[in-house]
Parts: structure tokens; sequence; C-alpha cells
């Protein structure tokens, strides 16, 4: 392994290289290295008993999508090391890890991929941040359907209240979109109506 960590790119931090080589030491292949550095793995080398156990997870299932290489290690880093900070009476404590027995020993790469995509789901449900939602507009979808041999047609799909139209002007703006019949024909635009 000492051997591939003098073949890491010059631009790899310590930590890096170490890890590149031991992947390469293992067997991995230069992309699958090169893709475990620069995540998690790459930035630290703690409990590297166990990591190895990954990586050789990684060098024994060479037809994983690469681009998965670092979700799984995000993943095992949360269940079995994680555990979360939170605020108590007594100040801020860490939780234990929700898996903390985690092993990859006996585990098939179908199954570790199903755990991380629940994983991901899961977050994805919980993600915090503005959830905009409006009620419809109670003005009707319009269609207006040319009488040409190509019957091109035009729909109004929406007219929402947008008061960036109005440019300071007193009055009502609608955002208008068009959706016309070609993938491409697309179009958004302001009407401004002036006060009556």
């Amino acid at each position: 392994m000492a051997h591939w960590v003098r073949l890491a790119p010059d631009y790899y931090m310590v930590p890096q290289a170490l890890r590149y080589g031991e992947i390469r030491g293992l067997g991995g292949n230069e992309k699958l290295a090169r893709e475990i550095v620069m995540g998690r793995l790459g930035r630290t080398i703690e409990h590297p008993e166990f990591w190895r156990t990954v990586l050789w997870f990684f060098v024994r299932h060479p037809e994983m999508p690469i681009e998965q290489a670092n979700p799984v290690v995000d993943f095992v880093q949360e269940n079995k090391f994680g555990g979360e900070t939170v605020l108590t009476e007594h100040g801020e404590e860490r939780r234990v890890a929700p898996w903390p027995g985690f092993s990859m020993e006996g585990r098939t790469l179908k199954s570790v991929l199903r755990l991380v995509s629940t994983r991901h789901l899961e977050l994805a449900g919980k993600k915090k941040g503005r959830r905009l939602a409006w009620r419809k507009s109670p003005i009707q979808e319009y269609r207006y359907l040319e009488k040409r041999p190509e019957e091109n047609a035009t729909n109004v799909l929406e007219l929402v209240p947008l008061k960036s139209c109005t440019n300071g002007r007193r009055g009502r703006a609608s955002n208008f979109r068009f959706k016309g019949s070609s993938p491409k024909a697309i179009w958004r635009g302001c009407w401004w109506f002036p006060p009556s």
C-alpha cells in the first residue's frame, strides 16, 4: 500500500493520499480511489479497521455504480458513528448512534443500496425548508385551436397575481404561461392591468 500512497496525485492532502493508497492496495481501481478520497473518507482516517471492511466491500463489488460509493459511506457514518447533538436542560448532549453495531459482514450490494435509498427517501421527507403551495386560480384554462393544417394549439395554463410585474405602478398584474403544441413552445410573461 505504501507504493500506492507515493503514486497518489501531488495535490492530495495526507489523508487523501493515505486513503488512495489503501484503496489501490486492496485492489480497487483508479476511479473508485478518486471517488472515495473526494468524500468523507478522504478527510478523516479515524476507525481504520472498520472502514477497511467498507473499502473491501467496494472492491469486491466492482459492479457498484461509482457515484454510490460516497452515499454509502455517509449512510454508514451516520448510522454507526453518527448520533445527533441535541440541546437539553443540561446543555448539548450527543446521542448514541442509531445503529452502533452496523457491520458490512454478510451484506449484499443490493441490500446496502436499498438501505441507502430508503434513508435518502426518509431524509427527503423530513427536509426543512419553505414548502410553497397555493390554491388554484378560479380562472379556467383557455384553449385556442388554430384551424391550420398542422393544428397548432395554444393553452393558457394559469393566471396568477405577481407583484413584480407592476414595476411600482398601481393596478393589477398577472403572470402567464402559454404552452404550445411543440415542447419548445412555452412563453412566459406578464400582463399589467391599469386601475379602473
